[in-house]
C-alpha cells in the first residue's frame, strides 16, 4: 500500500478575545487537546501565538487536515482563519510534534525583524517563504531547548 502524500496547509487566524486575557491557558489548552488527535489523524505541526495572531502549519494526510482546518475556522477560539498555503510537499518540516504551541514574546523580536524588516506583523502580509522560515526556527529552538532541558535532567 503506497504511503499518501503529505499534505501542508498554512493558516493565520486573530485570536478571539476570549484568549487575549489569559494565552498561555489557552494555548495549554489547545495542546492537550490536539495532541491525542493529532497522533491518532497522523498530523503534525506547530502553532504560534503573536500580537493577536495565530500562525499554524499542519502537515499529514490531505482529508485528514482539511478536516482538522475546518474544525479550527469554526473553533471560538480563532476568528477569520485564513489559509495562506496549502499543497503537497515532499516531506514533514515539523515531524516531531504532535502538536507544539509557542507564544513569541518581546525577546523574539529581533529574530522577526530580521525575517520581515517592513515592520508590523500581520501574517497575511508576509511571504509564505517567510512564514515557514519564521515556523521553522521556532520549531528548532523549542526542540532544542527541550533536548537540553532533558539532558540536565538526566
Amino acid at each position: 500500500m503506497p504511503i499518501a502524500p503529505t499534505y501542508r496547509l498554512i493558516y493565520a487566524s486573530h485570536i478571539a478575545p476570549v484568549c487575549q486575557d489569559d494565552l498561555k491557558a489557552a494555548l495549554t489548552s489547545i495542546v492537550t487537546r490536539s495532541i491525542p488527535a493529532n497522533r491518532k489523524a497522523r498530523i503534525t505541526g506547530l502553532l504560534v501565538a503573536h500580537k493577536g495572531w495565530f500562525v499554524q502549519a499542519l502537515e499529514g494526510p490531505r482529508a485528514a487536515v482539511e478536516t482538522l482546518f475546518t474544525a479550527i475556522a469554526a473553533d471560538p477560539r480563532h476568528h477569520h482563519a485564513l489559509p495562506i498555503s496549502q499543497g503537497e510537499v515532499d516531506g514533514r518540516l515539523f515531524e516531531q510534534w504532535s502538536m507544539c504551541a509557542r507564544m513569541l514574546t518581546a525577546n523574539d523580536e529581533a529574530v522577526l525583524s530580521a525575517l520581515n524588516p517592513k515592520g508590523a506583523f500581520d501574517p497575511t502580509r508576509i511571504p509564505e517563504r517567510t512564514l515557514m522560515r519564521l515556523l521553522a526556527t521556532v520549531a528548532d529552538v523549542h526542540w532544542r531547548v527541550l533536548s537540553e532541558q532533558q539532558s540536565l535532567a538526566a
